[in-house]
């Protein structure tokens, strides 16, 4: 894999550069990162408490590194917002989305186990008379909700129970079957990393909104321990 120098003031990087660079830094980072730690001297297990901990850990790495990306918690749609430069403000605009999922989901009445995947709208929650109105993890990012037109993404698992072996298979199951709402085929099932398995990489054939073909995203996925 190419690796790109720190450009000069002035001389940007390269679209093909910059994610290079970002897939890099968060590779060398992430495995050191833990749960922020509770009044209770316990680990946080809140999907949304573990990603907070997670864009501090990432954004202070990158700013005693000297690196070059912002992070942002909440970067509203998506989890994890990354910004080139480590100014930002009202006018900053992310080049890149982080999603974040908990591996398994949890075992609530309106939560599907395949949520990393993607959500069976088929199902009502536990009121019984609404149906799901949110998406899964990759399914966002096939239907175009989540970076549309960015060519590639990212998302993080925490895996909570079994292994990452377990979960490689079972979400690789999970894109071999169709789901109620998009189709997912064996083509688009996780790839191991130079053989690591908690690296993985997915190529998927996005959708509009008028359910036309619109183009391919890449997504790099990142799993750890929590």
């Amino acid at each position: 894999m190419y690796k790109p120098e720190l450009t000069s003031i002035g001389i940007p990087l390269q679209p093909e550069q910059l994610y290079v660079k970002l897939y890099q830094f968060i590779d060398s980072v992430i495995d050191g990162f833990e749960p922020p730690i509770q009044d209770n001297d316990k680990s946080v297990e809140a999907e949304d408490k573990i990603t907070v901990g997670m864009s501090r850990y990432l954004d202070s790495k990158s700013e005693q590194s000297d690196d070059v990306f912002k992070f942002v918690n909440q970067d509203s749609p998506c989890d994890i917002g990354v910004y080139l430069g480590r100014a930002y403000n009202k006018y900053s605009k992310n080049f890149c989305w982080i999603e974040a999922k908990r591996l398994p989901t949890p075992k609530l009445a309106n939560r599907d186990e395949r949520e990393y995947v993607f959500v069976d709208h088929s199902k009502l929650n536990h009121n019984g008379n609404r149906q799901f109105d949110n998406n899964g993890g990759i399914e966002r990012f096939k239907m175009s909700k989540h970076a549309a037109g960015y060519p590639i993404a990212i998302m993080f698992g925490y895996v909570q129970d079994e292994t990452f072996a377990f979960w490689e298979r079972k979400i690789n199951e999970w894109l071999d079957i169709y789901s109620t709402t998009l189709p997912f085929s064996s083509k688009e099932q996780l790839k191991r990393i130079d053989s690591q398995e908690n690296r993985y990489i997915s190529i998927h054939q996005r959708i509009d909104k008028n359910h036309q073909p619109a183009g391919e995203i890449k997504l790099y996925h990142f799993w750890i321990n929590v």
